[in-house]
């Protein structure tokens, strides 16, 4: 497919990449010499990146031929320099559009980023996952990877890392997930990126939410009238899912983080799953967990994390209506899962998510650059997924400079400054030391059953305090959890 352009079309005012605001300052053009084969996986013409699917991962292989379903083969591997083939995973399309995009958009130094899918074994397990990252290496021999798939993570960024492969960890899925451990990162210092937070950074905006705003402060919108400007009383509700250890993790910063700020805890319950609209085939954990938190005074249930909806219906039928604080997963916040629970319960929740304010798909930096890849794309919507992803990948090798290495990208990356966001579509993206992830910020939002989903146009919406202004963990307000909220305050689409 050639080398691409030397010559980019910049924009704004300084000049950016492209339009997208998190995109690098412009460099528009480069000539000269790049260093040629400066790493494994680059030569002077092309860098090589794998995208690495799992292939036991449910639901993760699903083709649309327009229309029709079907899952395709384990072990193969796309190679995207190739023209298209009919029927092709919507994966495989997706990272076409990113892959004509970025080149096109973004200084790659003269060279092209050549794109491979990998579609892994179907059998589970960390042997199966190193078995994979051995044949990556073998058949495309990449300069990083954009692992799509989190489960047995570990066995497969053993393999890639000592060889010195980059890794990036996918956006998109459908799981409650607060984040890897900074561990994790830290294991392979300088290889492994990720752009959603760590969950520890996710766990240190949340509390600092829950200290300056709910703890030590009166009961402010529970639908328990007696509760009403009565001393807050906290509970926890959790995840127990040892298939998630992330989120007992998550669970357990932000606990301590409110103990070591004042708070304390009356009373703790768990729910079986990570993810489930009915957790079991009883609802008595539920049960319990609001007779437990009754019984214990509880006012205020936070729930860091996890989603489940028996909780909402027993404590409807039981006649009890706290205030609920979700601390985000990126998933159990969202206007989907709000409407499966009670809504007489979720109209008296907020949530303290990292999730961005959102229209509908053709207002996004996602939607607008793979239409610009494809005019006619019908993709961009599943596209958006794994567009924060690869424009990661691309920013590190734009701020790596012509000489690619990954202590470059590593250099280039911690060189971004720390800057507070002041657009609520924009997260505060930034590296600190001894940190592999970008976002750094959350916002607040109420559950409205009575508003409107913008992108859906359904029942209910998430409205978004000070339309969505983004707070860093330290720059949380001094002002109860629920001072700035207003009837007027806009639904996200998200």
């Amino acid at each position: 497919m050639g080398k691409s352009p030397s010559t980019k079309r910049c924009v704004g005012s300084p000049p950016r990449q492209t339009e997208d605001p998190l995109s690098p300052p412009c460099v528009a053009h480069f000539s000269g010499d790049n260093g040629g084969s400066t790493a494994a996986g680059v030569t002077r013409d092309e860098v090589r990146l794998l995208v690495y699917f799992q292939g036991s991962a449910p639901g993760t292989y699903t083709i649309t031929d327009r229309g029709a379903e079907q899952d395709p083969d384990p072990n193969q591997i796309f190679d995207l320099s190739r023209p298209a083939a009919d029927n092709e995973p919507f994966q495989v399309r997706s990272f076409r559009l990113w892959q004509r995009f970025f080149n096109e958009r973004y200084q790659t130094y003269g060279r092209f980023v050549r794109f491979f899918v990998h579609y892994g074994s179907d059998v589970d397990g960390p042997e199966a996952r190193r078995a994979d990252a051995s044949t990556g290496l073998k058949e495309v021999d990449p300069f990083a990877v954009l692992l799509m798939s989190q489960l047995n993570a570990d066995a497969y960024l053993d393999v890639v890392s000592r060889h010195g492969v980059l890794s990036f960890l996918g956006r998109g899925t459908a799981d409650p997930n607060p984040g890897l451990a900074a561990a994790s990162f830290q294991k392979y210092a300088g290889l492994f990126w990720a752009y959603d937070p760590s969950v520890e950074k996710r766990a240190a905006v949340v509390t600092g939410a829950l200290c300056r705003q709910l703890v030590g402060r009166p009961v402010s919108f529970s639908g328990n009238a007696q509760d009403q400007g009565t001393p807050r009383v906290l509970g926890m509700y959790r995840a127990d899912d040892r298939r998630m250890p992330q989120l007992q993790r998550y669970a357990a910063l932000v606990k301590s983080g409110v103990e070591a700020c004042g708070g304390t805890w009356a009373a703790e319950a768990t729910f079986p799953e990570s993810k489930c609209i009915e957790c079991g085939s009883s609802p008595e954990y539920a049960v319990k967990a609001v007779a437990g938190f009754r019984e214990a005074g509880v006012t205020t249930v936070v729930w860091p994390g996890g989603f489940e909806t028996r909780f909402s219906k027993a404590a409807a039928a039981a006649g009890w209506f706290p205030e609920i604080v979700l601390g985000g997963d990126g998933v159990s916040e969202d206007n989907l899962r709000a409407t499966t629970n009670d809504q007489r319960v979720w109209a008296h929740t907020t949530a303290i998510t990292a999730m961005l304010r959102s229209g509908d798909t053709s207002s996004r930096p996602c939607g607008q650059a793979a239409r610009e890849a494809d005019p006619e794309t019908a993709d961009a919507g599943v596209a958006c997924e794994s567009y924060e992803t690869a424009r990661q990948v691309f920013i590190g090798i734009q701020v790596a400079g012509p000489r690619l290495t990954s202590s470059a990208v590593d250099k280039g990356f911690h060189a971004i400054p720390a800057v507070a966001s002041t657009d609520p579509s924009i997260p505060a993206c930034f590296y600190e030391a001894s940190d592999y992830t970008c976002v750094k910020d959350a916002m607040l939002t109420w559950w409205d059953p009575s508003g409107t989903n913008p992108a859906s146009g359904q029942p209910g919406c998430n409205r978004m305090v000070d339309g969505g202004l983004r707070r860093l963990a330290g720059g949380w307000s001094d002002r109860d959890i629920a001072a700035g909220r207003t009837a007027g305050d806009p639904c996200n689409g998200g």
